[in-house]
């Protein structure tokens, strides 16, 4: 009864945004100003524009100009005070943009550092947006600061930027009298495009922080939504057929030495000697093959660490670049937490051997994605060789919304047992369908997926759907899941419900269903301190999979979002859990420094409450803070706790940062004494010059009694080359080191 439900529930949600988005391609959505106001021809230039920031090239001075930004916050369809005049030049192998960006104060610009891919929501910039393929979901991003700093993304799903993706291409920045100028050389072969179309995508983001913190863009975008969000698009015209970018073909080797040692044993240091590289070849402009033979990933920053007071596992973010060019069109399949394929799942704890990806866009509506990893077993440890495999196609329907499908495997591999084992091996097979209007304001999704493992239940899917509206003025949106018992995704990342079965004297995994909701309102004062404020709430419900509630919970808020970037916000949450098991909810530390797991909380429902608030101050003053602070119930204890974290800019050279957070739970005298959960986190990040940068990061968790210290050091000598040398040390609680690894690793870039 309840599948059916659902399905009807994903059927009006398909029917209801179908329905939509079909009216929305006969008439042009409201907020989506016309094209033709919005459009810019690049000059062809016969001589190399010159990248110093300087626009004294002739190119610039017969150039189309554009300007008129409108702002996006802190209100919008109003002009930027500091505005932005855009020129666009092009050759056979660059696309050049030049800006002119005028201050509206005289004060002094705000920036995070020197480093490059800064976040762009703290510091000013002008920033390119580019939809080659005209398709309002995929593109790229490029973005500079006053100071020359590079910024580069890839877009997805219309708005979400992925930092982590790099590529070669150039900027500089000169600060004058009143403005900054900038000039940008994108190659044509860092691009992926069709090369038969003569219309791309094109925005322009610009951030003026220094007087009112503003915010905006060459066509308009309003301040429900992000500047980068690819739905909102000039057009970019090219005059003649575009260059072909010839061959593309880009070698990333590099050479790493490691050195570590474990000083709780007697054996001596361990050293290796690491050797590998990583390829990009264009099989077409718009697909792109990467290839990654024995890769090294000992730079890669580490994980912050989180104190988890849940039943549930933790999502760490992929950082590995092999896995981040098109990653959306693998990862982005399913919710939060039904998804077929997590790439932190590959290479988890063991090497990886080889790997292949080919992604991207065949034609203007297709995108298809193969992937295929292949990692060392380690027979000390008793773990297997495994193969990963992935294929992905999504096919672009009315305007920027697309259907989809995935097909995942696992499977484990043994020279010794002939090879790839029938026994053990996990596939996942997925469709997503997602429909969103024109301008952006209806959005929704639905999923369904089936796993297939050895001896298999009866009860081995997935699915869930969500709809979403959202305006300035406030919005809402409605979300439902359902995870079967016997749905296994190794390769993906589901949290499970689990009980215990007395029987089996074991807990075993349980299906659950998951529905909530939310609704916010936003009060938006014209001409005050206040950018925006209002209240909103959000309800979820948990039903094991025979209807039995197993949670629920209900929270509000009110929050206060100041035009200088500080916000206020007032929270309470009421919350219900059934739990099925004996929950460890702490850790004893024994006196010989071991651990020790204790069990509070007996099985049985809990009624528990909590409230707090937040506060952040400005944003764009040197010195930065935040606070918070709760109190209520845990189960049948009684909690408290708060978090301070402060960051000083000494601009533009460096950046110092501290966090703690701090959780007291006080048991029943029945079930324990007071715990104490802290977390500790500083990070000094210094950029000697733009190519030049020591990052040193220093973490405690008492809750796993993890102390840990993160140094690297990065020198660029050449575009995208690099050395690192990177050092990690490990503490128990008593600051005694347990282990300690060095690596130095130089890769360098060869463009073929």
């Amino acid at each position: 009864m309840r599948v059916r439900q659902n399905i009807l529930v994903v059927g009006c949600v398909l029917a209801a945004l179908g329905a939509r988005a079909q009216a929305d391609r006969g008439a042009a959505a409201p907020a989506q100003p016309p094209t033709a106001r919005y459009r810019i021809t690049p000059n062809r230039t016969e001589t190399a524009v010159t990248v110093d920031g300087v626009l004294d090239e002739p190119v610039w001075q017969t150039a189309q100009r554009v300007t008129g930004f409108a702002m996006n916050f802190p209100v919008d369809e109003q002009p930027l005070a500091g505005q932005s005049e855009v020129m666009l030049a092009y050759d056979d192998q660059y696309l050049y943009v030049a800006s002119i960006n005028r201050k509206a104060t005289d004060k002094p610009y705000v920036v995070a550092s020197l480093r490059r891919d800064f976040q762009r929501y703290d510091q000013d910039f002008f920033a390119v947006y580019l939809c080659p393929f005209n398709d309002q979901a995929n593109g790229f991003y490029f973005a500079v600061s006053p100071y020359g700093v590079q910024a580069e993304g890839l877009v997805a799903n219309t708005d979400d930027i992925s930092l982590t993706w790099d590529n070669r291409w150039f900027a500089e920045a000169v600060q004058g009298e009143g403005q900054w100028t900038a000039e940008l050389a994108i190659p044509f072969k860092t691009l992926r495009y069709d090369a038969t179309s003569g219309h791309w995508g094109i925005n322009f983001g610009r951030a003026d922080r220094q007087s009112q913190n503003e915010v905006g863009s060459w066509v308009p975008v309003p301040r429900n939504q992000n500047i980068d969000n690819l739905l909102f698009h000039g057009e970019l015209v090219w005059p003649e057929p575009l260059p072909t970018p010839g061959r593309n073909l880009a070698l990333i080797p590099y050479l790493g030495a490691n050195l570590g040692n474990d000083y709780t044993d007697t054996e001596p240091w361990q050293n290796e000697l690491n050797y590998g590289f990583d390829a990009k070849v264009a099989v077409t402009p718009g697909l792109n093959l990467d290839l990654t033979v024995n890769p090294d990933f000992s730079n890669v920053e580490a994980d912050v660490q989180q104190i988890n007071l849940s039943r549930f596992d933790l999502f760490f973010p992929e950082r590995r670049q092999f896995f981040i060019e098109n990653s959306d069109l693998f990862s982005s399949f399913g919710f939060q937490n039904i998804r077929p394929f997590f790439s932190r799942r590959v290479g988890l704890g063991v090497p990886i051997v080889a790997g292949m990806r080919l992604s991207g866009k065949i034609g203007s509506k297709w995108r298809v994605g193969l992937m295929n990893v292949q990692t060392e077993g380690l027979a000390e440890d008793g773990l297997l060789a495994q193969n990963y495999g992935v294929a992905a196609v999504q096919k672009q329907i009315l305007g920027s919304s697309y259907i989809g499908g995935i097909f995942v495997n696992r499977q484990a591999y043994d020279a010794n047992a002939g090879g790839f084992l029938d026994s053990n091996y996990n596939r996942v097979a997925g469709l997503d369908v997602r429909l969103q209007t024109k301008n952006g304001q209806w959005d929704g999704k639905a999923t369904f997926q089936r796993s297939f493992s050895p001896g298999a239940g009866d009860r081995p899917i997935a699915g869930g759907a969500t709809l979403s509206f959202t305006k300035p003025k406030g919005g809402f949106n409605v979300f439902t899941e359902y995870v079967g018992t016997d749905f296994k995704a190794e390769t993906g990342f589901t949290p499970r419900l689990t009980q215990f079965d007395p029987t089996r004297e074991e807990r075993v995994v349980v299906g659950y269903w998951r529905t909530n909701g939310e609704v916010f309102y936003n009060f938006l004062p014209e001409e005050r301190a206040v950018a925006r404020h209002g209240p909103g709430t959000f309800w979820q419900v948990v039903t094991d999979s025979l209807g039995n509630v197993t949670d629920h919970n209900m929270n509000g808020w009110y929050e206060f979002n100041f035009r200088n970037s500080s916000y206020f916000g007032l929270w309470a949450v009421k919350t219900y859990t059934r739990l099925l098991f004996p929950f460890e909810a702490g850790v004893q530390r024994s006196a010989d420094g071991g651990t020790e797991t204790q069990t509070f909380f007996a099985p049985g429902g809990y009624h528990y409450q909590e409230g707090g608030f937040d506060y952040g101050s400005d944003n764009r003053k040197l010195l930065r803070w935040e606070v918070g602070a709760s109190a209520g119930t845990f189960y049948s204890a009684r909690t408290y706790g708060g978090r301070f974290e402060f960051r000083y800019r000494a601009q533009p050279w460096g950046s110092f940062e501290g966090s703690i957070s701090y959780t007291s739970i006080d048991y029943p005298e029945a079930l324990g004494e007071t715990e104490e959960f802290v977390l500790l986190g500083a990070r000094a990040d210094l950029s000697f010059t733009r190519s030049l940068f020591l990052s040193t990061f220093w973490q405690y968790n008492s809750q796993s009694g993890f102390w840990g210290t993160n140094t690297r050091f990065q020198w660029r000598f050449a575009p995208m080359s690099d050395v690192f040398l990177v050092v990690i040390d490990d503490y128990d609680e008593r600051l005694s080191i347990q282990q300690r690894a060095i690596a130095l690793k130089v890769v360098y870039w060869l463009s073929l």
